[in-house]
């Protein structure tokens, strides 16, 4: 097809020969990355590992990185960002990062990496950024669907909290990723990251559409429609 026409310039593109036979996971690679890298990153894994497990495809092998990366994610993150020379810390980072990894190229990714894409692509923002800004507002949405709801419950009671109820238990998480979100300085959404939103409004189509074409959309818990995905990246502005 003739690159000019297509509409869309945010193509993710994957293959087995892109994966790794080793990960060398050394913290002192890592040790001069600033913190808003870090914070981008981390909570770029975070993601990974989420939408891992409630993904579609999430199975017994991808469950058990995902939780694991998720616990690591909480527990070294802010830290680390406040504290780079940490090399532990960054080391459990790596680590975390190579298990959500491996969680979603196990299972699969969802609509939150779908929307960062296009959000990306067209505003210059980073990719972990995205995700981070996304996460709650797409966390909120799947959880219409009560499987997804037991999901982030599972995820919720894995990290300590005891909440019996499941919707009490999945909002208990979200709440915490509200709260890592402003402890690493990560906009709450895209007005706060400097994007305007006439500029939001002007390429909705656009964003809707790639976002809907995107491989990770398949993986999403809720199916969502066109319509469903304008309404996501509205709550943003």
């Amino acid at each position: 097809m003739d690159a000019a026409a297509w509409p869309y310039d945010d193509i993710p593109i994957t293959s087995k020969v892109m994966l790794p036979d080793l990960a060398i996971l050394d913290p002192v690679f890592t040790k001069s990355a600033p913190d808003f890298i870090t914070a981008d990153t981390g909570i770029d894994t975070l993601t990974h590992a989420i939408e891992s497990h409630v993904s579609r495809d999430a199975n017994e092998f991808s469950d058990s990185y995902a939780l694991q990366a998720i616990n690591l994610i909480f527990e070294n993150l802010i830290p680390s960002f406040k504290d780079g020379k940490d090399l532990l810390r960054r080391e459990k980072l790596q680590i975390a990062s190579c298990m959500a990894g491996i969680a979603f190229n196990n299972s699969s990714l969802g609509i939150n990496h779908s929307i960062a894409h296009a959000i990306g692509s067209k505003f210059h923002l980073s990719h972990g950024k995205c995700n981070g800004i996304l996460l709650p507002y797409v966390m909120e949405y799947n959880m219409k669907d009560e499987a997804s709801m037991k999901r982030y419950a599972e995820i919720s009671r894995h990290m300590g909290f005891a909440f019996e109820d499941d919707h009490i238990a999945a909002h208990a998480l979200i709440q915490s990723v509200i709260l890592l979100k402003k402890a690493l300085s990560i906009p709450k959404n895209l007005i706060t990251a400097g994007i305007d939103r006439n500029k939001v409004i002007e390429y909705m189509d656009y964003l809707t559409g790639s976002a809907m074409k995107d491989m990770c959309t398949a993986g999403n818990p809720v199916k969502p429609t066109e319509q469903d995905l304008r309404g996501l990246i509205l709550r943003l502005i």
